[in-house]
C-alpha cells in the first residue's frame, strides 16, 4: 500500500472521531499504522502521529493504559526523530502525563482506599 493510502485513512479516522465514532476510527487509524509501518518504516514521525491519534481515542474512552501504551510509542518515535524539545515531544509527554493521572485517580485511588477501609495493611 501507498503512504498516500494511509494518509487517507488516517483523515478518514479524523472524521469517524470527530462524529463520536470511535470503533470505526479506530479502525481506520490501526489500518493507516499497518500501511505507515510496510511503507515507511517503524520510526517514521507519521508512525507517531497516528499512535498519538489513537491514544486520543482510547484516553476519550477512558482506556488509559491503551492510551499510555499508545503515547508511549510515539514518544519514542518522537525523541528520536524529533527531539526531546520538539512541540510535538512535548504535546506527547503532557498526554502522557495525563493519561497516567487519570488512570491513578480512577483506578489506584479507589483500590487503595477500600485497603484502607477494610483495614488491609499488606
Amino acid at each position: 500500500d501507498h503512504p498516500d493510502v494511509a494518509t487517507m485513512r488516517n483523515n478518514i479516522g479524523n472524521v469517524y472521531y470527530d462524529q463520536g465514532r470511535s470503533a470505526e476510527a479506530l479502525e481506520a487509524y490501526d489500518e493507516t499504522l499497518r500501511i505507515q509501518r510496510a511503507a515507511l518504516g517503524e520510526d517514521h514521525p507519521g508512525v507517531a502521529t497516528t499512535l498519538d491519534n489513537i491514544g486520543i481515542v482510547y484516553m476519550n474512552q477512558g482506556r488509559y493504559a491503551e492510551a499510555l501504551e499508545a503515547y508511549e510509542e510515539c514518544l519514542r518515535i518522537e525523541r528520536a526523530a524529533l527531539g526531546d524539545d520538539h512541540p510535538e515531544t512535548v504535546t506527547t509527554r503532557n498526554n502522557i502525563r495525563n493519561a497516567k493521572t487519570l488512570w491513578k485517580r480512577l483506578f489506584v485511588v479507589p483500590i487503595l482506599r477500600c485497603f484502607y477501609v477494610c483495614g488491609v495493611t499488606r
